[in-house]
């Protein structure tokens, strides 16, 4: 049985996940979530996708974006994760499947692209990871707390209009 298309629509923003096969951890140091970052801002640009969020956990990731055309998003998560799984499975000398199943997209309305960001760059709180919101490094919320400027973030549309993201997190 085929599996179903994913929906994809130019210029409107989904929210994006993958998890590592079987849930275990798909990144084992800092310098693997760097790597993944590095790899991942590449192939945004050349796939010209707009980022609006994103959170690197163990075992999974999030990303909030806004691919250019319906190929966007394959093009940049198949270049990525091909690329991704080789660097690894060469540096801890493994072998085969890291990703469990193809991302899982979905689309966002107005009114739930606050809630998608919120999610996103809340996830570390949830998990425990930060005693306080903006700690965690391998987030996006650093950069809309204006505490880092590494890894840039789209624009966000004019609609989406928050003058304290701070308040808005919590």
């Amino acid at each position: 049985m085929s599996r179903q298309a994913r929906v994809v629509v130019p210029n409107v923003p989904l929210h994006i996940t993958q998890r590592g096969n079987r849930k275990e951890n798909i990144f084992l140091d800092d310098e693997d979530k760097e790597y993944y970052m590095k790899s991942f801002m590449f192939y945004k640009k050349k796939n010209r996708v707009k980022l609006y969020a994103w959170c690197i956990m163990d075992n999974h990731v999030h990303f909030i974006l806004e691919p250019k055309t319906k190929k966007s998003l394959s093009k940049l998560f198949g270049a990525l994760n091909t690329k991704y799984v080789k660097y690894f499975n060469k540096k801890y000398q493994m072998c085969g499947r890291l990703f469990g199943d193809r991302f899982f997209s979905c689309l966002l309305d107005e009114d739930h692209l606050y809630e998608g960001i919120r999610y996103v760059e809340l996830n570390p709180w949830r998990a425990k990871m930060e005693s306080e919101i903006g700690e965690y490094q391998w987030s996006s919320s650093l950069e809309r707390l204006n505490k880092r400027t590494k890894f840039f973030l789209s624009k966000l549309p004019k609609y989406l209009n928050i003058s304290n993201w701070l308040d808005y997190l919590k």
